[in-house]
């Protein structure tokens, strides 16, 4: 079924998803999981998803930052709040936020802080959290953005260790920081 004369056929092997009023969904009679053949919202959905995030892939290798953030938004949007496969959305999202400098840093954070709720075992994101908390010498920004993760989505077990990880190592450092001041160097050190 087509829902116009223009209308493009799904193609699997191109990145970019036509528009969904030019859509087009071959039809099959035996059952099949492949995209082409799901005629789930669900499924179309997620395709819609995938291409977005592979266009905003595409506008961040071109170093066009601010477009691939909005594609990165889309796919986003499209996944949902709370499904693990926007992770690398995020954490990607955070890389383009990150190529634009330090202003843009704070919303980094919070990009990435997403990704790692979202699948904590995912170490780029991870290893993006720490790059960037390190360039703001903030954990704070990092723990606040944790903290506001948990109030969107109070059920997600990732947001909770790493907001525990996260205020560990702040607190250490304030510790460490005060020793220093008291002048017990070797306190400070440990």
């Amino acid at each position: 079924p087509t829902t116009s004369s223009h209308a493009e056929p799904l193609n699997p092997h191109n990145n970019i998803a036509p528009h969904p009023k030019h859509l087009v969904i071959p039809s099959r009679s035996e059952p099949c999981k492949d995209i082409l053949y799901d005629h789930s919202p669900t499924a179309l959905t997620a395709h819609m998803a995938a291409a977005a995030k592979d266009r905003g892939n595409e506008l961040y290798k071109a170093g066009k930052n601010k477009e691939a953030i909005a594609e990165y938004d889309v796919a986003i949007a499209l996944f949902g709040p709370s499904d693990p496969m926007a992770a690398p959305v995020h954490a990607n999202r955070a890389a383009a936020l990150s190529a634009q400098g330090r202003g843009f840093f704070d919303e980094a954070v919070r990009s990435c802080v997403r990704a790692v709720a979202l699948d904590p075992g995912y170490a780029r994101a991870r290893n993006r959290l720490g790059s960037l908390v390190v360039k703001l010498g903030e954990l704070d920004t990092a723990a606040r953005a944790a903290e506001e993760h948990l109030r969107t989505d109070p059920e997600s077990e990732g947001g909770a260790a790493l907001l525990r990880q996260l205020r560990a190592l702040r607190d250490g450092r304030a510790e460490g920081n005060d020793a220093f001041k008291a002048g017990d160097k070797e306190k400070a050190r440990g």
